[in-house]
């Protein structure tokens, strides 16, 4: 009975790596998508003739901002996770644990400027 416990959580595993997989690629084509939205807002802001649509377009911008920052930080917090579990499993079958080398590595920004500057930079 316990053997066939032990069976089905192997079996388990690539599952929960394959649904933490799917996860994260929803989550980066969320990003994509709200980032899409949030530079065509802001050149419909910039170009737009009439300053009742200059005021919708800059007010749904950074709504658009703001949730594609979330889900970069959704998938880089699940991506975090996944390299953790991988780097203790391999602890665990004897290796060396190099999930340690991955603590804190998500940008700290406390204003929307620094965030900003920061999407610049990895764009640029």
């Amino acid at each position: 009975m316990a053997s066939n416990m032990v069976r089905s959580g192997k079996r388990l595993i690539p599952t929960e790596y394959a649904l933490l997989a799917a996860l994260i690629a929803c989550l980066t084509y969320a990003m994509r998508g709200f980032a899409v939205c949030y530079f065509w807002l802001q050149r419909q802001h910039e170009h737009a003739r009439w300053q009742p649509f200059q005021l919708v377009a800059l007010l749904l911008c950074l709504p658009c901002f703001k949730l594609c920052h979330t889900c970069f930080k959704a998938a880089y917090f699940f991506g975090h996770f996944r390299l953790a579990r991988l780097g203790r499993r391999s602890a665990l079958l004897g290796g060396k644990d190099l999930s340690l080398e991955f603590d804190d590595r998500i940008p700290k920004c406390k204003r929307r400027s620094q965030a900003t500057a920061l999407n610049c930079g990895m764009a640029g």
